[in-house]
């Protein structure tokens, strides 16, 4: 996940079985569609949508 990201211009951290982001609140759109992007390439579980909260 975290190299696929990367490909999307996205800064990913390996973190346990999942990853940390950080992100703009004008990037989390972005973020998400590449996340989704990722899920469906790689065959990741859904690991919900990042908020502005």
């Amino acid at each position: 996940m975290v190299d696929c990201l990367g490909e999307s211009g996205f800064e990913a951290e390996a973190q346990g079985f999942g990853f940390t982001s950080e992100t703009t609140r004008d990037q989390v759109e972005p973020f998400n569609a590449a996340v989704a992007y990722c899920e469906r390439r790689y065959g990741y579980n859904t690991t919900g949508e990042m908020t502005e909260s």
